[in-house]
């Protein structure tokens, strides 16, 4: 959710039924790429954002891990329509995230990957696009391609359990 720019952009455009919820999952506490001074008040800056939009009233802030928060998710039995996965950059825990997504996600629901082609760190086995091609590789049969909004996402449509 970083500091709710991408938050804004779905309560916006996308969350039109007045008793929708969004979820947003983040630790607010900012990842490698981002310096100290953009780590402080995080929170804070993705409140404040959020109430620019006249819906803060429909987020639900889960403030921790994704790993966590999903969890929780699935045990309530939570199913979202969209689910935005652009948290951690590595592979293994954009898998983790995807795995536990598909099972928050309906039937006709989309899965979107963020930072497909982010390559910040030195190991193809450690950005993104391995954890990403992992999961549409094991769940091909489940989903079906679309196009990103950019070449730097993937979304899929979850089309059976």
């Amino acid at each position: 959710s970083f500091e709710g720019q991408s938050t804004s952009y779905f309560l916006n455009n996308y969350i039109k039924h007045p008793n929708s919820i969004l979820y947003a999952l983040d630790t607010f506490e900012g990842s490698i790429e981002h310096n100290n001074e953009e780590k402080k008040s995080l929170l804070n800056k993705f409140k404040y954002n959020i109430e620019l939009t006249n819906k803060s009233n429909q987020v639900k802030i889960m403030q921790n891990k994704s790993l966590f928060s999903l969890s929780q998710l699935v045990l309530q039995n939570i199913k979202a329509d969209l689910i935005y996965i652009d948290g951690s950059h590595t592979a293994s825990n954009v898998l983790t995230d995807a795995v536990l997504a598909w099972q928050c996600c309906k039937i006709g629901g989309f899965i979107v990957f963020d930072d497909y082609l982010w390559k910040g760190y030195d190991s193809i086995h450690n950005n993104p696009k391995l954890g990403i091609d992992n999961f549409i590789n094991t769940f091909y049969d489940k989903i079906l391609m679309d196009t990103g909004w950019t070449s730097y996402q993937q979304i899929i449509k979850k089309i059976k359990e």
